[in-house]
């Protein structure tokens, strides 16, 4: 077979390849463009409505009484990290009443080690020794800790429980936010921003642009759509009263087999009725219309892996835990708005390899595009003259054009402008990073699957900011706050 009959196969297979992209592409951009629609509505309704009231001040904050609040921080090789990340928590949280709780595991000598040493420092840093050793789940992890508590509190029990990771700076109001909305509610959830890195830190960037869209619109729109907030696993408060409500017996809130035992929790938190709020409160000394960053949101911020491999590593277990184990365990269940969210959630699946399969296909399509202006016995694709195709492709490519420019918008909203401009070329390495770590997913689902064996928690690198950074956070974190 001459290369230039390869050639025509190889042109007729980008060829169909791209139309039935297209055609997948342009359902998902329907849903997208109702999505959005619907979120702008809402929003602009929104902003009509809480124009006629006034800011949110600390002074509201400092009204309300202290509830006690337990903060858990599941740890597993974290020795390099968790001492600065509690010695920061201790030193700059604006809240009086609240303990920290690290689980850790015993054969984990080197981080029960800096737990102990924190233990000492700290009266209200208590270190929890794991039943097992490690690494089980962080599920498992936090049901230890949440035994351990109901030993500490005595007689002034905790009402309100935190969930951290050791890789978080935690915002110094985010305790009096919680304490402020509960028990009204029973779930707070506040955005997770990834920390500023240097402008060419592609990968830790792909981070921003998504928790800037996911975090300012997506979770958003589910709340007011009815449909359950997600937890984030981090900058998450819960009523004690609704903890114990959802738990799994007496003595374990989360199903320790679960990847992504926080975003199941939520949903069992949605489907007793129990009231959840996401919460976006950007602090502004300047008043209403002020430019806004990242540090000025109450938010938890944490830096984010920054090679390749690691970003692939930590996406495929959310990938696996949301979109295919929740789907195995929880399946569909819910009113309309909860399906219509379990359908955005696991839709990934698709979208996610989607993507990477059109920078493929482009990619292809453009070196035989290329090898036949160079030598025009080579076959090139062609779509063909059907107006339908090229309705089509222009309705994709105008959806995918809004898309990148909201989330761009998004971006610039808490990052600035400049990062807002490089979203849109940070988008294609986003794409990829996404649609590897969800085929790693699949494979590693089906192989636990077909082996009969669980799924295991993936490690991630954590680290945590410099002095200086945190200076930098500190200097930008003011302490009057204004209602998104």
């Amino acid at each position: 077979m001459s290369v230039y009959t390869l050639s025509f196969y190889a042109a007729q297979s980008v060829m169909w390849l791209t139309l039935c992209l297209l055609v997948i592409f342009a359902y998902f951009r329907v849903d997208d463009l109702l999505f959005d629609i619907a979120f702008w509505i809402t929003y602009v309704a929104r902003w009509r409505k809480m124009r006629h009231y006034a800011p949110f001040t600390i002074a509201r904050l400092h009204e309300r009484p202290q509830a006690r609040i337990a903060i858990f921080v599941a740890c597993w090789h974290e020795s390099e990290v968790i001492d600065r990340m509690v010695d920061f928590a201790m030193h700059s949280i604006d809240y009086d009443r609240f303990d920290l709780l690290v689980g850790v595991y015993p054969n984990d000598e080197a981080t029960v080690r800096k737990a102990h040493e924190l233990e000492r420092k700290f009266h209200r840093v208590h270190a929890v020794i794991n039943d097992l050793a490690g690494p089980t789940t962080k599920a498992q992890n936090l049901n230890c800790v949440y035994r351990a508590m109901k030993r500490i509190e005595g007689d002034d029990p905790f009402e309100i429980i935190v969930i951290q990771d050791t890789e978080d700076v935690i915002h110094p109001l985010s305790l009096r936010v919680y304490n402020h909305l509960l028990p009204e509610r029973q779930m707070v959830q506040i955005p997770v921003f990834p920390l500023e890195r240097e402008w060419n830190a592609w990968v830790a960037w792909t981070y921003a642009d998504e928790f800037s869209k996911n975090h300012s619109k997506d979770m958003l729109l589910r709340e007011r759509l009815g449909a359950f907030v997600p937890s984030a696993g981090v900058g998450t408060a819960i009523a004690r009263s609704a903890l114990e409500a959802v738990a799994e017996s007496s003595n374990d809130l989360f199903p320790e087999g679960a990847l992504t035992e926080d975003y199941q929790f939520a949903l069992r938190l949605h489907e007793r009725g129990l009231k959840t709020i996401f919460v976006s409160l950007r602090l502004s000394p300047q008043g209403r219309g002020s430019a806004a960053t990242a540090a000025a949101y109450v938010a938890t911020r944490e830096y984010f892996p920054d090679t390749f491999g690691a970003a692939v590593r930590q996406k495929s277990r959310w990938v696996a835990g949301i979109a295919l184990q929740s789907w195995t365990e929880i399946g569909w269940r819910g009113d309309a708005a909860t399906l219509y969210a379990l359908y955005r959630d696991r839709k990934s699946l698709v979208a996610n390899l989607v993507a990477f399969l059109g920078y493929i296909v482009l990619a292809a399509g453009g070196i035989l595009a290329l090898t036949h202006a160079i030598d025009p016995q080579f076959f090139a694709p062609r779509l063909g003259n059907a107006r339908w195709i090229w309705i089509l492709l222009e309705f994709v490519l105008a959806g995918t054009l809004i898309e990148l420019l909201q989330t761009a918008c998004f971006v610039a909203w808490v990052y600035g402008p400049l990062q807002g401009v490089l979203s849109l070329l940070r988008a294609p390495l986003a794409a990829i990073i996404n649609g590897v770590a969800t085929t790693r997913a699949i494979q590693t689902f089906v192989n636990a699957a077909v082996r009969r064996q669980p799924l295991r928690w993936a490690k991630t690198t954590h680290a945590f900011p410099s002095e200086q950074a945190l200076a930098a956070f500190r200097a930008k974190a003011t302490f009057e706050t204004e209602s998104d």
